[in-house]
């Protein structure tokens, strides 16, 4: 009886008898993996459907920043001033302009972020929204806004000694004009990268990514420079704001990968040669048979 009908190895060769005929062995997967991906899967379409509608608090916030500026004694050195300032800081006007375009900046790149989740730009966007929300807060703790216009600022912020940036009697202390210089540069950085994000996800319209990327230094180190700067930036920002608005479903799609299907063209028909007349040939004579003689 030889190794190959007793299903022993070789006496010589040590080798099985079957070969490479082993078929590899299966791999179990657990049914709750299988449930955990597509919880996750689940979770990241939500999350980024309700981005989708949650980006119409961009144009908002745009029209907040442009149109509703905070009162001039916010950003006054003078300690009277700005104490009375300070004592009527809780006017609805105000409150909107401040505490309101802080909020709906935070939202607006809390939601954009969860636009471009499952895109290409998502590691921007996560990354953008980190530094915008620490930006955001450290400027509404330290100046009580997101928004700075005061044009004496522009010397020490452009020779690079920020700790003599003074925005308000309230930040006459270094280390609080670092902070606020700081915060406004993470800000800044954050809705760039959300920019370069939106450039890279597919079904983004790239016009909007650039616009968002130019409206940023606008809004938030502009003001520092001149006054104008931050209401020009906004109104850059609400073009970007409504184009993310009419591209937003398209990105959804392009995530679900149920996008418009490219158009192929048809190929051109080949051109008809003329037909060439070949004239008849006349049949060949009969061949008579030799019989024999």
């Amino acid at each position: 009886m030889s190794a190959h009908t007793t299903g022993r190895p070789h006496p010589s060769s040590g080798r099985s008898p079957r070969g490479h005929n082993h078929a590899a062995p299966a791999i179990p997967v657990s049914s709750v993996d299988l449930r955990a991906t597509a919880r996750s899967v689940r979770w990241w379409r939500t999350a980024q459907r309700v981005g989708r509608f949650g980006v119409l608090v961009i144009p908002v916030y745009a029209i907040l920043a442009g149109v509703l500026p905070r009162a001039s004694r916010a950003f006054s050195t003078d300690p009277a001033a700005y104490h009375r300032y300070f004592a009527a800081r809780y006017r609805p006007l105000e409150v909107v302009a401040g505490l309101g375009t802080g909020l709906s900046c935070v939202l607006s790149a809390a939601f954009l972020a969860m636009l471009l989740l499952r895109g290409r730009g998502r590691r921007y966007g996560l990354v953008g929204l980190g530094l915008a929300l620490a930006g955001a807060v450290g400027l509404l703790v330290v100046t009580g806004g997101v928004v700075i216009r005061a044009d004496r600022l522009r010397t020490p912020l452009f020779h690079l000694d920020w700790a003599r940036i003074d925005v308000n009697a309230h930040t006459m202390s270094s280390a609080a004009a670092v902070v606020v210089v700081c915060s406004a540069v993470a800000l800044t950085a954050g809705w760039l990268l959300l920019g370069v994000g939106l450039l890279r996800t597919r079904g983004a319209n790239k016009g909007d990514g650039v616009l968002l990327m130019i409206s940023a230094p606008l809004l938030y180190l502009g003001g520092m420079a001149l006054r104008v700067l931050p209401t020009m930036g906004s109104f850059i920002l609400l073009a970007a704001g409504l184009g993310i608005v009419v591209t937003g479903g398209r990105m959804v799609a392009a995530a679900d990968g149920a996008g418009r299907p490219l158009r192929r063209r048809r190929p051109a028909p080949m051109p008809q040669m003329p037909a060439i007349l070949v004239p008849d040939r006349p049949d060949p004579p009969p061949r008579r048979r030799r019989g024999r003689e």
